[in-house]
């Protein structure tokens, strides 16, 4: 029940506000001495007699400026929960035109904070609430939303924006100028180490041993030039591969069952923090093609109908005497890449979707190690010069020494502590850059070179 009456000023309490910054108060308060109060503050009457204020503190603090005793309010009687009086008193400052930058990212992360906390509670009869309701709610894209929800929980983290920044946009450069020189202060301090000492033995500092999809959740968005996406597959790796122990090795999996949820939230994040205009490659399986069209398109990347994969081509010189079953099947000599754009992105240099490169031992003991030639002809037919790159699940790190032998930065992450350690060891061994990938235009020479039958190269 609620009615409006006038009540003492007196008799109001106060507590903590959505909104911080009043602005000009004394006009406001002249305005209501001469005009009159024209609209109405809320409230909710509590058992003590007194009324909490709900919303209209502006309003409020112009009335006891302007010395009034008594104020109109709309008074709710009834027992009010915690989550509904804070959606009244959010409500009503989506209707405020004059809000800082901050207090407006602050309040649309609180509203949808809110309203997805009533949604879960079922006290509405909306069971789910997503990040486009707000934005419907809101008058604002996705997106935006997203942006804005970000930018408030970095905010959180780094105060000092909300005097450094005289808007959000300004807010959002500083923020990804701070991040791109690290991300994190820990982050910050391995970058700046790479930037100073050429000694490739400092890539080991860019892996870091931590769970990726809980780490990005503290990366900004738009930070990265170039993603390399390899999660776990889902496939029983340690079978097929009997030569090496999967799970002696460290290598963790992703049951099946599972895949398409950890596809959906990799795209979704990398789509976040990809800068615009660049690329994503993401490792999979051609069985999960559609999954990962659909999951590309609702992240946000520019995947046409006609849209055709690159690949990994490998001899089968170097597929079959490793693969259990290698004379009961034909075997497949080739990983597919999916390489998605996030808007316009363009290519570096021109080339074909076949990318040949032959697997070795140096690639290092990780299950599903990509060759660092591979990874070099990769990043510099995708990466602009001077990039930032990231690479969510490190296994056998060799994307960090490619960025490195093509003059980029870049950090990644992997479970394994063993991983790095070997990565470690490896770099040790390391005198001289590795010699640059030959690409496509250099299948055959290179096959012969590699005492491999010409004539197993098929599609």
């Amino acid at each position: 029940m609620q009615q409006v009456c006038t009540i003492s000023i007196s008799a109001v309490v106060v507590e903590d506000r959505i909104r911080q910054a009043l602005g000009d108060i004394d006009g406001l308060a002249e305005s209501i001495k001469s005009k009159g109060q024209l609209q109405n503050i809320v409230v909710v009457k509590q058992p003590d007699g007194k009324y909490r204020l709900l919303a209209g503190g502006r309003r409020f603090q112009a009335c006891i400026n302007a010395g009034l005793a008594e104020v109109v309010a709309l008074v709710y009687s009834e027992e009010l929960s915690p989550l509904m009086m804070k959606e009244i008193e959010l409500e009503e400052n989506i209707q405020r035109l004059d809000l800082s930058w901050d207090e407006a990212c602050d309040l649309t992360r609180q509203i949808h904070d809110l309203k997805t906390a009533i949604a879960t509670e079922g006290l509405t009869n909306k069971p789910r609430w997503s990040l486009r309701d707000t934005g419907t709610l809101l008058g604002e894209s996705k997106s935006t939303v997203l942006d804005d929800i970000n930018l408030s929980r970095a905010l959180e983290s780094s105060p000092e924006l909300r005097k450094l920044a005289k808007s959000k946009k300004e807010a959002q450069r500083l923020l990804a100028s701070s991040i791109v020189k690290g991300v994190s202060a820990e982050i910050a301090t391995r970058v700046e180490e790479l930037k100073t000492k050429s000694d490739i033995m400092n890539i080991a500092d860019s892996f870091i041993v931590g769970d990726f999809l809980k780490e990005v959740k503290s990366l900004p968005n738009s930070t990265f030039d170039f993603i390399d996406l390899d999660p776990p597959w889902g496939v029983d790796l340690a079978n097929l591969h009997p030569d090496k122990d999967a799970k002696e090795s460290g290598y963790t999996e992703v049951p099946e069952e599972l895949q398409p949820e950890l596809i959906a939230n990799c795209l979704r994040e990398g789509y976040r923090v990809l800068k615009p205009d660049s690329w994503l490659i993401l490792w999979h399986r051609t069985q999960y093609c559609s999954i990962i069209m659909d999951a590309a398109r609702a992240a946000g990347f520019n995947v046409s109908k006609t849209y055709v994969p690159a690949i990994w081509f490998k001899p089968i010189k170097y597929v079959g005497p490793r693969v259990r079953g290698a004379y009961e099947r034909l075997l497949t000599a080739y990983e597919t890449i999916y390489h998605l754009p996030k808007g316009k992105a363009p290519l570096q240099r021109m080339r074909s979707n076949v990318f040949y490169i032959v697997p070795s031992a140096s690639d290092g003991p990780h299950i599903a190690a990509k060759p660092v030639p591979l990874m070099e002809d990769i990043i510099s037919t995708l990466c602009r010069p001077m990039g930032l790159v990231l690479v969510p699940f490190l296994g056998s790190g060799n994307t960090l020494i490619a960025s490195y032998n093509q003059g980029k930065k870049a950090i990644g992450y992997d479970l394994s502590q063993d991983f790095k350690n070997d990565f470690i060891r490896r770099l040790a061994s390391i005198k001289d850059k590795t010699e640059p990938a030959r690409g496509v235009s250099g299948m055959v020479s290179q096959a012969t070179e590699a005492g491999t039958d010409t004539s197993e190269i098929s599609s």
